[in-house]
C-alpha cells in the first residue's frame, strides 16, 4: 500500500521513487471503530460518511484510517 502511494507520486511528477519519503500528519479526529464499521456497512455506492465530509482532501497523498504496523522501530 505505502509503496503504491510512492509509485503514484513518482509517476505523476516524474521523480525517482528512491528520492521520496513520507511526511505524516496525524489529524485531530477520533473514530470509534465499531461505529464507523456499522455506518460504513450501511452506505450505498458513492455515499460518504458525514464525519468524512468535514475532512479536507489532500492535493497529493492519502487519508488513512486503521493502518496497523508491526515489526519496526
Amino acid at each position: 500500500f505505502l509503496t503504491g502511494i510512492l509509485q503514484n507520486y513518482a509517476r505523476k511528477y516524474n521523480h525517482p521513487i528512491d528520492h521520496l519519503t513520507f511526511h505524516f500528519n496525524v489529524l485531530p479526529y477520533y473514530r470509534n471503530q465499531e461505529e464507523i464499521s456499522i455506518a460504513t456497512s450501511k452506505l450505498r455506492l458513492g455515499e460518504i460518511l458525514e464525519v468524512d465530509k468535514m475532512i479536507d482532501k489532500p492535493k497529493d497523498g492519502v487519508l488513512v484510517h486503521g493502518l496497523f504496523m508491526d515489526g519496526f522501530r
